[in-house]
């Protein structure tokens, strides 16, 4: 439905959904027991990705209004989640885990922040290169603060907040 409404907002609550309906079915257990899997799913993501990525190009001028960003945003970030997955097959899964585990396990925290971070630069980001490179120093940044964070206390700010709100204690 977020789709058809043009993306945006409106696509948050379908997320949620998917990524709730996707829990219940035990999708990621199930693509990380068959890691072939992921690999099947790029034949057919790869080439969607292409054709509207070009799609999306065409309707730059238009920026986040484009009939095509939301189509090429859901299907691009489907495409990354499947290489990354389909990668896990070869030696590079200790180094992936490695990399991205200490994002994960803080991702309300880093969410959180790069929404505030962003919200403060956009106004000054306004060439593609200048947001790209602020986008990629956020990351490692993010990456870096949530090695160290985790490495002394354990869990992420938000994620104990989280915890306490939810559970009504901290992490034992």
């Amino acid at each position: 439905m977020g789709l058809v409404l043009g993306g945006g907002l409106a696509l948050i609550p379908g997320l949620f959904l998917l990524g709730f309906a996707l829990g219940l079915w035990r999708v990621p257990a199930l693509l990380d027991d068959n890691l072939r899997l992921p690999t099947l799913a790029l034949l057919g993501l790869l080439p969607a990705s292409v054709a509207l990525g070009v799609w999306a190009w065409g309707e730059r001028d238009l920026g986040a209004f484009a009939p095509s960003t939301p189509w090429a945003g859901i299907v691009m970030a489907a495409t990354w989640v499947m290489l990354v997955l389909a990668l896990m097959a070869t030696p590079l899964r200790r180094a992936l885990a490695l990399a991205f585990a200490p994002l994960g396990r803080m991702a309300l925290t880093n969410y959180l922040g790069a929404t505030v971070i962003l919200l403060l630069l956009t106004p000054a980001a306004g060439t593609w290169p200048l947001a790209f490179t602020t986008v990629l120093v956020m990351l490692l940044g993010q990456w870096l603060f949530s090695l160290l964070w985790l490495t002394y206390l354990g869990q992420g700010p938000c994620e104990r907040v989280w915890r306490l709100v939810r559970w009504g204690r901290m992490k034992s």
